[in-house]
């Protein structure tokens, strides 16, 4: 298959005429691009939780079995918030005009998303209410109550993460050939035709954008954007549920240098 260049002309999309961009297009194809975790990551700040925790079940001391307990609580809410925030940059909740900043805002929209369910929205806000003991009133938390909401934190994570991989996000709705190959001279992206207009959710840009791009042949494309930070988050969650409603989840995902390369060559970078 021959590779080819891309060319794309750049055009503005009004954000009030990009659910109607979007309900234009059909197709199924899709490739998704990795997400790295924020700062330390869940795991490590759930490692720390869970070492905490096992170190005051087995302390004698009194004060030393409440600091490791309290600390165990604090990491075991500050690796919930890490994932939180994941998902929230994953599907570009971070970077649009109004980003959810208070816990109801972000756990609202995890609600919308289908990664969370109500009922745990609320059993989640009754752990945290223990967090905060420790954080904002200045108190130390029982041994007891601490592996209650750790183990109740840790299960929660585990299921949302099974329910939805953090790692994977948006990036092209619909058919384009490309790819991306290695050699001792670095990686490189390869574009090898349009074969259908295709949307795009692209968090990896300098600059996040929304919209579509409409092929006039094999490499020639118009793409017709929206720049993240001038979309509201009820717009966001609108254009997510269209392309997914008409695409599905993407099944097929790259690594982010991978994606960046192949825009580029496509000519949409």
């Amino acid at each position: 298959m021959e590779t080819r260049q891309g060319n794309c002309n750049i055009e503005n999309l009004h954000a009030d005429d990009l659910l109607d961009a979007l309900r234009t297009l059909k197709g199924k194809d899709g490739t998704g691009v990795h997400v790295p975790a924020p700062g330390d990551g869940v795991e490590k700040l759930l490692g720390w939780s869970m070492n905490d925790i096992h170190t005051a079940a087995m302390c004698g001391d009194k004060e030393e079995q409440e600091r490791h307990a309290t600390n165990a609580v604090v990491n075991a809410r500050r690796a919930l918030a890490c994932l939180v925030d994941w998902y929230l940059a994953r599907d570009g909740f971070a970077y649009c005009k109004n980003a959810p900043k208070s816990a109801d805002d972000k756990a609202a929209i995890l609600v919308r998303r289908n990664i969370i369910e109500p009922l745990t929205s609320r059993v989640l806000a009754r752990a945290i209410a223990v967090r905060n003991v420790a954080e904002h009133e200045y108190q130390a938390v029982s041994c007891e109550d601490a592996e209650d909401v750790v183990e109740l934190l840790r299960r929660t994570i585990q299921c949302l993460r099974a329910q939805s991989e953090p790692e994977w996000g948006p990036f092209v709705f619909g058919g384009m050939s490309w790819g991306s190959s290695g050699s001792e001279k670095g990686l490189f992206g390869h574009f090898y035709g349009w074969r259908e207009p295709v949307g795009v959710v692209n968090t990896i840009a300098k600059e996040p954008w929304v919209g579509v791009i409409i092929p006039s042949s094999q490499s020639d494309a118009t793409v017709r954007k929206v720049p993240l930070r001038e979309i509201d988050r009820e717009l966001l969650l609108e254009s997510i549920a269209v392309l997914e409603s008409t695409f599905g989840r993407v099944g097929f995902h790259s690594g982010a240098s991978s994606c960046k390369l192949m825009a580029a060559a496509a000519g949409f970078e």
